[in-house]
């Protein structure tokens, strides 16, 4: 096996912050992938999530967050967020098609960017992690596979740096369950699966107790221990990486059958396809022949097929960097290649640590990882897990003095756990925590203003219902947040 551009890099330290070419193409494709779910998601609700007309108008953002989020009035509304999801859109089939890979990660990156400064009320863990994966992709030579052979190892501060991120997003989360007596106690998974916000598919089936008692106690230990022991997925390597990693993506395919949390699984199994051996990308191969032969098929190998078109790119500018002198172009790339890249690992491990509370950072420090965004405290569902489920339910009056639930134009059933149920997605869940959660007058108005213009309705009222059922116990409960008159401006 070969070593590209690791140097006086010892090859005990390449096998665990090095990737093979392999991985890298396979992590190109997958985050092109998952920017696509993530720009069909964001449609599906564009106009009420993402435009002055809907829930969350501009003027809303502004009053909370300020200094770059100005940048959303740089175009009429709504251009700014479709040109984004359209820039994103073009760039994700760039990267998965390996077509000028970096400028294609550079794009996604702003598009991605703007559209989660649009609305950051519906952001979640998985929105940060792409956003994260997209910074790396800029660094890591994700064009460039067809130009190696098959198993040749890529070492560089980004390939460690992408590890690195991979690594710390599970090894701070296990901090902070550690500090959860539900995770020590096995109890966790089961109370998320009792929550219907947060459940779907199999996750029913699931919590029935004669049915998945043991299997969530069990996953619960699982998924605790595998968290705990993160950090082995850098220490490790051949096949005890390869089952690690395994087992992993393993819970992350549970997490995409049974949990409504967006492409969470999917940008986590993206990350980890990076630290797959070169011993798994062989064996796939090789697995991959068998069944192309029974089939009687040989069309080109997944890698290569995939990287057929892939070219070498780098950041534009060529003729001007070609008019340079040798020695300012060579530390221009070291700055950008290797300076860069090492300044946001260093952030994110300050983060981390203290995040998990190993060290106290000072003020100056704690400025700097807010500025730079690349905060990593990675609290899902811990410490603490939800264990109720709970909804937001519009109860309207229309003019002929019916009553009907505003959002779903229905008839009402504001008590009714049911509710939970039916949350439209997770980026409305995440909106319904900020409106029932914080006590946000302003938000909670735009949100009726937006009931009353789309509906034919003359009174909202936003409605806070929560329940839970436990061995021996049921809590159940409600709260009227808001009730707004309908006017003539609102529709």
């Amino acid at each position: 096996m070969s070593t590209a551009r690791s140097g006086a890099v010892p090859d005990w330290l390449g096998a665990r912050l090095g990737v093979d070419s392999r991985a890298l193409a396979a992590f190109r494709v997958a985050l092109g992938l998952v920017l696509l779910v993530d720009v069909f998601t964001r449609l599906r609700s564009f106009r009420a999530l993402y435009t002055d007309a809907g829930a969350v108008p501009r003027s809303v953002v502004l009053t909370e967050y300020g200094g770059a989020y100005e940048l959303l009035l740089a175009a009429p509304d709504p251009w700014l967020p479709l040109a984004a999801l359209f820039v994103t859109t073009c760039c994700a089939l760039a990267l998965i098609a390996g077509r000028r890979a970096r400028l294609a990660a550079v794009g996604a990156l702003l598009g991605l960017v703007v559209i989660q400064m649009r609305n950051p009320y519906v952001l979640n863990g998985g929105d940060v992690i792409l956003r994260t994966f997209v910074l790396w992709a800029v660094f890591l030579p994700l064009g460039e596979h067809s130009l190696r052979g098959p198993g040749e190892r890529v070492v560089s501060i980004a390939t460690a740096g992408i590890i690195t991120q991979v690594v710390i997003v599970y090894a701070v989360n296990a901090t902070h369950k550690l500090d959860s007596e539900a995770w020590r106690s096995g109890e966790a998974v089961a109370d998320v699966f009792g929550t219907a916000q947060f459940t779907y598919l199999l996750a029913d089936w699931l919590a029935d107790p004669l049915i998945g008692s043991g299997v969530l106690t069990a996953a619960t230990y699982a998924w605790f221990v595998l968290l705990l022991g993160s950090p082995l997925l850098v220490l490790s390597t051949g096949r005890a990486r390869t089952v690690l990693v395994s087992l992993f993506v393993a819970f992350h395919v549970g997490m995409l059958l049974t949990l409504s949390v967006g492409h969470f699984p999917l940008i986590s199994i993206t990350g980890l396809l990076v630290l797959y051996p070169a011993g798994a990308y062989a064996w796939a191969a090789r697995t991959a022949g068998k069944i192309r032969r029974r089939l009687g098929i040989d069309p080109p190998s997944l890698p290569d097929a995939l990287s057929a078109g892939a070219v070498p790119v780098d950041l534009p500018g060529g003729r001007l960097r070609a008019a340079l002198p040798a020695p300012v172009r060579r530390r221009g790339r070291q700055l950008f290649f290797v300076g860069v890249p090492a300044l946001i690992i260093f952030v994110s491990l300050l983060s981390a640590v203290s995040a998990a509370g190993l060290v106290d950072t000072p003020e100056t420090a704690d400025s700097a990882i807010e500025t730079s965004d690349l905060g990593q405290d990675w609290r899902m569902f811990a410490p603490d897990p939800p264990e109720r489920s709970w909804w937001l339910a519009t109860p309207a009056t229309r003019p002929d003095g019916r009553s009907v639930d505003a959002f779903h134009d229905e008839p009402l059933a504001r008590d009714s756990p049911k509710q939970a149920e039916r949350m439209p997605g997770f980026r409305w869940r995440k909106l319904y925590q900020k409106l029932i959660f914080q006590n946000v007058t302003a938000h909670r108005t735009e949100y009726a203003r937006y009931l009353c213009e789309t509906r034919n309705v003359e009174q909202v009222t936003l409605y806070y219902g929560y329940h839970s059922s436990e061995p021996g116990r049921i809590e159940a409960g409600g709260e009227i947040l808001l009730s707004h008159t309908c006017s003539r401006t609102d529709g």
